[in-house]
């Protein structure tokens, strides 16, 4: 019996003992961090996938390349496909998607929907036996190619020909989320300078892909653009514009675009406050003279719009009769052209008593001499005096925590703040913060909203000096959990795939906006072979370095710097070289960017940032890195402000940087002050390239002076090279047609500028 217990004991101690390994053991891990690494095992209920068309992975560990064949599956013979992952290199969780070889043809959802990025569920430890890489078995529903075709009517092709009486202009404007062309008529003598201060009518079309072309799967047009012209040319009408905005043009799409208790209401939203403003300012639009048509669904829909907001839509008209049903998709009846003509002599009668309001004097109010006072309500209660209301926009950088613009709390609970004209005529887009773009206002259920406009004001009503007010709501806040990881967005050790080469940080310190920052040194393929160990390269400093290497929140895209020198060295293009990319202060970019004061508000520090650039950040770089010596063999460069101060820093170092790159300078400030700021310098770089886009602004008919003032401002910059010395064949000038003002822009010219600025070596070199 003793011996008995004695034994019991032994194997309850062993227990004991072994217990916190029995435990650990059972804990789930990570696919990813298991050394014999994993299986995918993948099944395509759709059956679109074939050994044609095989099944790619595309992820975070591999550049997001769709088409990339080290990452196919291979079918298996119960009709399944596969692939074996190592444990990957990189120490970051695996983000994924499946395609067919392009994001064409990306997996979906059943419902043909897209999918949130794959993440690899954790594995109890117990179930994976010892050095076999464990099985995960995923499921495709369908892919991206399986859609089933449908006439785009969302986008009207601008250069096909249309038949009509006057002339019909396209408006690119962003409905429900999404960009949508709207079809403009105007009438014969629209633009004779005569008539340059003539408003007109706006007759709104719903359902307008008929409103001035036959559709053959409708069965009709209505012809409107002949209407108007009869009428205007009777005298019986004042001569309006004609604005057709397509719909949907199936059953279902319509009951959720059109619906009163669906989309509607968002719909006559967003054509009140996106594209009214954009008519008046390039059509001379006047609302108070309009009226709005629809048919069915889309009749009873501009009856709401019309009651619910008259001053943008005046009277509503919907037809009678309907010789196509609404249940078979657009409604239809050639009776409808001769019910328009009515209506519109009823609703724009020239003479007489017409019923509808004089037109005003319609401004913008950011284009006033006095500004405008906004007033804000946060229906969120989430604004204080420890988070108070802050305004980015584009007048301020869009710096979302701007001291210079943060609101006061009024008794009332609502918010104000007053703000000056326009600095350089152009409009105001905006959004409200509580300091930081992670705190940026967003609808009621958490998704994003597009950047604000002014509504109108009449300026007529308003005394001398008078600022006109501006109410707007704002629903919510977006405001991180505090379980949320957002360390992405901060963590300055995060790791940044690059898609040749290598990325390494150098720290550096200091500055005019004292701060600790990384610099990312981007080493070209083949810098740490040993052959090369003795070898030097010439090096490119570009500003806002944080959007070179990588894609950030709130960023629209990325310069893809690694991706393309990857490229291009790889194919002979250019020789290898090393970029540097200087990330920015953040909210505070403007202080550093500018030499001169062209800001309200906001000092300049361009010198004293110079100054950290030549004597803190380039002798940190070059003390890790192999560069060539000479001036030439060192470039500095940046978009926007950041072409402003890596030209400031190349006048103000000539003798240390060689060559700029020059990527839609930002120069309109204050009547061009920053080009004639250059032109007083004497001292300037061996080599320049110069890019800009043809819609730096955008694409509005409205952006067009302000397109055309920053072509010709580049055109002036790449002049004053030559007059600074600068020879033809040393300075290049790229004008980007229909590019505009972001990353993605960039990064298309990145190829042409690093073919110029580092053009292979000759063998002798």
């Amino acid at each position: 019996m003793i011996r008995t217990r004695t034994l019991l004991a032994g194997i309850l101690w062993v227990a004991f003992c072994a217990a916190p390994g029995l435990w650990a053991r059972a804990q789930p891990v990570q696919p990813e961090s298991l050394e014999q690494g994993f299986v995918l095992l993948v099944t395509d209920k759709s059956g679109h996938a074939t050994t044609e068309s095989p099944i790619l992975l595309a992820s975070n560990h591999n550049g997001w390349n769709p088409n990339d064949p080290t990452q196919a599956l291979t079918r298996r013979s119960d009709g399944k496909w596969q692939i074996v992952r190592k444990k990957p290199e990189l120490d970051s969780r695996l983000n994924f998607k499946f395609t067919r070889g392009s994001w064409d043809t990306v997996e979906m959802d059943a419902n043909l929907q897209e999918i949130e990025n794959r993440l690899l569920p954790k594995i109890e430890a117990s179930a994976i036996r010892p050095g076999e890489p464990p099985i995960i078995e995923l499921v495709i529903e369908k892919w991206k190619d399986q859609r089933p075709p449908e006439p785009d009517l969302h986008r009207i092709d601008p250069y096909r020909g249309l038949e009509v009486t006057g002339d019909v202009r396209r408006m690119e404007v962003v409905l429900l989320g999404r960009s949508r062309d709207l079809l403009v008529w105007v009438p014969p003598g629209f633009d004779d300078p005569k008539n340059a201060s003539r408003t007109y009518p706006i007759v709104w079309m719903l359902d307008g892909q008929t409103a001035f072309e036959m559709v053959p799967a409708i069965g009709g047009e209505w012809d409107a653009d002949g209407v108007a012209t009869a009428l205007v040319d009777s005298g019986r009408v004042a001569a309006p514009i004609i604005v057709a905005v397509p719909g949907p043009i199936t059953p279902d799409a319509r009951q959720t675009e059109y619906g009163v208790e669906a989309l509607g209401p968002a719909l006559v939203r967003d054509l009140r406050s996106i594209a009214l403003p954009r008519l008046v300012r390039a059509f001379r639009g006047d609302p108070s003279r309009a009226m709005i048509v629809g048919s069915g669904i889309a009749g009873r829909l501009a009856a709401w719009a019309a009651k619910a907001h008259p001053e943008a839509f005046g009277r509503a008209f919907s037809p009678e009769g309907l010789a196509r049903p609404e249940s078979e998709g657009v409604p239809f009846d050639p009776s409808w052209g001769s019910q328009l003509r009515d209506a519109m002599e009823s609703h724009l009668a020239s003479r007489g008593p017409s019923g509808i309001a004089q037109p005003g004097v319609m401004r913008e109010p950011e284009l006033l001499p006095s500004g405008f006072m906004l007033v804000v309500t946060d229906k969120s209660g989430k604004g204080s005096e420890a988070r108070p209301l802050h305004v980015g926009s584009n007048h301020n950088g869009w710096n979302p925590g701007d001291p210079s613009r943060r609101l006061t709390p009024r008794s009332d609970s609502k918010w104000q703040i007053e703000l000056p004209p326009s600095p350089d005529g152009s409009r105001f887009a905006f959004k409200i913060t509580l300091g930081s773009w992670e705190t940026v206002e967003v609808t009621s259920d958490m998704n994003d909203i597009a950047n604000r406009e002014l509504p109108l004001v009449d300026a007529g009503s308003l005394a001398p000096g008078q600022k006109p007010v501006i109410e707007i709501t704002v629903e919510q806040f977006r405001d991180a959990p505090p379980d949320q990881d957002v360390r992405l967005r901060v963590d300055p050790n995060r790791e940044i795939p690059v898609a040749g080469g290598s990325l390494r940080r150098v720290e550096v310190a200091g500055g005019p906006v004292p701060i600790r920052r990384d610099v990312l040194v981007w080493l070209p393929p083949g810098y740490d072979d040993p052959a090369n160990a003795a070898k030097r390269y010439p090096i490119l400093y570009l500003h806002d370095g944080q959007n070179v290497f990588e894609k950030l929140p709130h960023v629209p895209g990325e310069w893809r710097a690694d991706e393309t020198a990857t490229r291009l060295i790889e194919s002979a293009s250019i020789e290898p070289v090393i970029i540097v990319g200087v990330p920015s202060a953040g909210v505070r970019r403007i202080e550093e960017y500018v030499p001169i004061p062209v800001f309200d508000d906001i000092p300049a520090r361009g010198a004293a940032h110079v100054r950290w650039l030549v004597d803190e950040v380039v002798p940190r770089v070059e003390r890790v890195v192999r560069v060539r010596e000479g001036r030439e063999n060192r470039v500095v460069g940046g978009s926007s402000l950041g072409a402003v101060i890596s030209l400031y820093a190349a006048t103000e170092h000539p003798d240390l940087f060689g060559a700029v790159l020059l990527e839609s300078p930002a120069m309109l400030a204050k009547d061009r002050a920053l080009l004639g700021f250059f032109e007083g310098r004497s001292r300037f770089p061996g080599r320049a390239f110069i890019a800009v886009g043809t819609h730096e602004v955008g694409r509005d008919p409205s952006d067009a002076a302000r397109n055309s003032a920053y072509v010709a401002c580049a055109k002036d910059l790449y002049a004053l090279c030559g007059r600074k010395g600068i020879a033809e064949g040393d300075r290049i000038l790229v004008i980007g047609e229909g590019a505009v003002h972001n990353e993605d822009a960039w990064a298309e010219r990145l190829a042409g500028a690093l073919e110029f600025l580092f053009p292979p070596m000759m063998p002798s070199q």
